[in-house]
């Protein structure tokens, strides 16, 4: 995992951090804990946070500078996205 904190400054990382939280809670079903790790570039110089949800599955969350979502990845044993969420993207 790439480890630039120092380019991102604490209020950038908060506002990241926030936004992926609501976006997990309102797109996925049954999370009981969210552990978001520090942000790293991608190569595409993009903001990226990992979180770890329900202490066992992890999501990769991509920002535009906006602190829109561009895109997420997730791994075996993610929660279940939310029946109303699985055509389109919930509001967070």
């Amino acid at each position: 995992m790439n480890s630039n904190k120092d380019n991102f400054d604490e209020e950038t990382i908060d506002k990241a951090k926030s936004v992926a939280e609501s976006f997990i809670n309102a797109n996925f079903k049954e999370v009981t804990a969210i552990e978001s790790e520090e942000p790293y570039e991608s190569t595409m110089g993009g903001m990226v946070i990992d979180a770890v949800v329900n202490n066992e599955a992890v999501i990769s969350l991509s920002f535009d500078e906006e602190f829109k979502i561009g895109s997420y990845s997730t791994e075996d044993g993610f929660p279940d996205k939310k029946d109303e969420c699985k055509d389109k993207v919930y509001e967070y």
